[in-house]
């Protein structure tokens, strides 16, 4: 496990302070659009995608204990796998979603782990191309994904069965990179990219046919991530220029950089963990290999807080 000491993040972010990241990957690939989770018993997940041998497959770390457990690859598939999201039901069992060619054209696919094993690949959607999936479980205990249908939102849900599919967004094309989040009001909350901008929806009984943006129009913004911490909401995403982020706290705060000293840093993922510590993870590049991309990850606290993160 490599450890990396960047002093600007330390310095430079406005609202979270932090010691230090963990670079997750080391090698000679290009890893990317990583997922995070803490689940119930507080190990960390970071499953991500990784493009070797000519092919696109998922690959994922858990952290317990403070321990990094061994890199494992999650699909084999000859075909390309990207793209994956995570979360864990009610019942303990971590759910892994992603995106495959395996059938001649994009579908999104799922894994369970029900504690020792993963079940097999499931095919979850049957028409057209399907890609970027994002999952929540809603205030009912059941699962809601989201995906990209022919650069549309849709969703479905899922409470033992599969429900029908539903689309969400039509006043926008060229939808990419969905999210999703959960406050304690119990509101979903999604986010996306749209024309090179972040706009965002909070569910409350409908969608909204002309949702407001977050970015600032005049920079091109991609790849959102979104964590809730009660009623509170922060969105990470990136630009040309790196990672910014946003943060709702009863209403939406100013756009803020989040400085990081590396080349092409994108695909932002986020959550909290039980003591408020929030994980970013994120590609980038520190410049050392060329055509190669890695997985990084830092412990945020808010400022006023102290937090050594050792990992």
């Amino acid at each position: 496990m490599k450890y990396v000491l960047i002093l600007s993040i330390l310095l430079m972010s406005s609202f979270y302070q932090d010691t230090g990241m963990t670079q997750v990957t080391e090698n000679d690939f290009i890893d990317t659009h990583p997922a995070i989770l803490i689940d119930s018993t507080n190990r960390l997940w970071v499953v991500w995608t990784s493009q070797r041998d000519r092919n696109w497959d998922i690959y994922y770390r858990i952290r317990e204990n403070e321990q990094w457990g061994d890199e494992m690859r999650l699909t084999t598939d000859p075909d390309s796998d990207f793209q994956p999201c995570l979360v864990e039901d009610t019942h303990g069992v971590i759910w892994v979603f992603w995106s495959s060619t395996r059938e001649g054209i994009a579908h999104i696919f799922c894994k369970r782990f029900t504690g020792e094993t993963w079940t097999e690949a499931e095919q979850l959607t049957y028409t057209s191309w399907n890609k970027d999936p994002a999952a929540l479980i809603d205030s009912n205990g059941h699962i809601l994904l989201t995906w990209i249908k022919y650069y549309s939102i849709w969703y479905k849900t899922y409470d033992g069965t599969w429900g029908k599919e539903y689309q969400i967004s039509y006043q926008w094309a060229d939808d990419w990179d969905p999210e999703l989040g959960l406050d304690a009001s119990g509101r979903i909350w999604l986010t996306w990219t749209a024309y090179g901008m972040i706009p965002y929806e909070i569910y409350t009984g409908e969608w909204t046919e002309k949702p407001p943006v977050l970015s600032d129009r005049a920079v091109r913004s991609y790849g959102p991530g979104m964590a809730i911490k009660g009623n509170d909401v922060i969105v990470f995403w990136f630009t040309d220029e790196g990672l910014v982020y946003r943060q709702y706290t009863g209403e939406w705060q100013p756009i803020e950089w989040f400085p990081i000293d590396q080349e092409k840093v994108e695909y932002p993922a986020v959550c909290y963990g039980e003591d408020g510590t929030l994980y970013l993870a994120w590609c980038g590049s520190d410049g050392s290999r060329a055509k190669t991309r890695e997985i990084y990850l830092v412990a945020l606290k808010e400022r006023g807080s102290t937090h050594i993160d050792n990992r």
